[in-house]
């Protein structure tokens, strides 16, 4: 860690809503690691609210630290919610009525406040015989075509899983078009939108009406999010989004339908470990009853071999690359895998890297080679780790 253990257990009184004043005799350097974490976790802003009332207390440079994020993401969140209001308007008039999903999702319904919940783009949830409409539509607003995210291109049986990410002007603003909620190879034929959409709800994104996952679903969702995606390199901002669910509707769930559900869908190991890391970092109350019911289940064999290989290759990114690339049937499946990660289209790269000119994409493809020998050996992410066991899988 970078900083002294006084000051994760101030964080994590803060996260938990019950700050305390900070420990005495924090070095200037202490507390500037501190903030950089929190800035790296995107939990500036939150933690500029939670930390209110003890404001007086703390050091000038965090209190300033943490007013400067909440104001620069407040500020984000009025451009995020004009723009994500066109792209939903200009969908419900060509009768597409997509999910949204993720930050702007919990920003809007579960914190009611976009500047605390950081994000930088518009998620969106379709069947994937909608996903060509929706494309046209937002071409038609003028958005550009990035081209396809090549790190999300596990070809199973030859069909792609990925999404269309699209930008629009100086604003820099996305739109990611999903019809899977996940890409890895062994869970992503139970993650289709269409085993999704039938159990949204309505909510009000950016003004407009239109659906998002239900809360029970939402709590999946994350822990697929935290997960199957992003092991390795979670962010305390995507925990945030557990506590917040659990402590508002946990209580009122049949854990033990969930639990079948996350069983049937591949997911009970990344809601387990889901619970417990926001239990650890937000002291999250878990409702009674919770973890015996995802402990009486197995998950299936599949499922159980993935997470291994997540757990064993999380520290570099292309130990996950490479797990997803092993879970693929066959060699030529495996070989596409790799040669779209490490060579992807240049209607990807040019965007990607904002590219001048196109004979500058030899040393771009060799950029990406090198970074990727340079990550098989980073160990990132030592902010914020959880250095100790998990809490045992019990109700406590």
């Amino acid at each position: 860690m970078n900083f002294p253990d006084v000051l994760l257990d101030f964080l994590r009184q803060a996260l938990a809503q019950r700050p305390a004043p900070p420990p005495a005799n924090i070095s200037p350097a202490a507390w500037a690691a501190f903030i950089e974490a929190a800035r790296w976790h995107r939990m500036g802003p939150l933690l500029h609210v939670r930390l209110a009332p003890v404001a007086a207390a703390l050091p000038t440079t965090l209190t300033d630290a943490l007013q400067a994020e909440y104001r620069q993401h407040a500020l984000w969140g009025v451009a995020l919610a004009t723009a994500a209001g066109q792209v939903l308007s200009t969908l419900t008039a060509a009768d597409i009525e997509p999910a949204v999903l993720k930050g702007m999702a919990m920003g809007e319904v579960l914190y009611h406040n976009l500047a605390l919940r950081p994000t930088t783009d518009l998620d969106l949830l379709v069947p994937h015989a909608d996903v060509s409409k929706v494309k046209a539509a937002l071409l038609a607003l003028g958005f550009e075509d990035q081209g396809l995210a090549a790190e999300e291109q596990p070809h199973l049986r030859g069909e792609v899983a990925l999404h269309a990410s699209l930008l629009a002007g100086e604003l820099r603003f996305g739109v990611d078009v999903h019809w899977r909620l996940a890409q890895h190879p062994a869970v992503m034929f139970h993650l289709a939108a269409e085993d999704w959409l039938p159990r949204s709800v309505p909510a009000r994104i950016a003004g407009v009406p239109v659906r998002v996952l239900c809360p029970a679903d939402a709590l999946l969702h994350a822990a697929i999010h935290l997960f199957w995606h992003h092991l390795g390199t979670w962010h305390l901002v995507w925990l945030s989004d557990v506590d917040l669910l659990l402590r508002n509707h946990g209580a009122a769930w049949d854990w033990s339908a969930l639990a079948a559900r996350a069983q049937a869908l591949r997911t009970l190991l990344p809601l387990q470990a889901s619970l417990r890391l926001a239990h650890t970092w937000f002291d999250t109350p878990l409702p009674d009853g919770a973890l015996a019911a995802l402990a009486a289940l197995s998950p299936a064999p599949e499922e159980a071999a993935a997470f291994r290989d997540l757990d064993r290759q999380r520290h570099n990114s292309l130990g996950l690359a490479r797990g997803r690339a092993q879970a693929l049937r066959s060699r030529p499946a495996r070989l596409a895998y790799w040669r779209g990660m490490l060579f992807p289209p240049a209607t990807y790269m040019l965007p990607r890297y904002h590219i001048p000119w196109r004979g500058l994409l030899p040393l771009y493809y060799l950029g990406r080679i090198v970074k990727a020998v340079v990550w098989t050996s980073w160990q990132h992410d030592a902010r914020f780790r959880v250095e100790q066991a998990l809490p045992p899988p019990s109700d406590g």
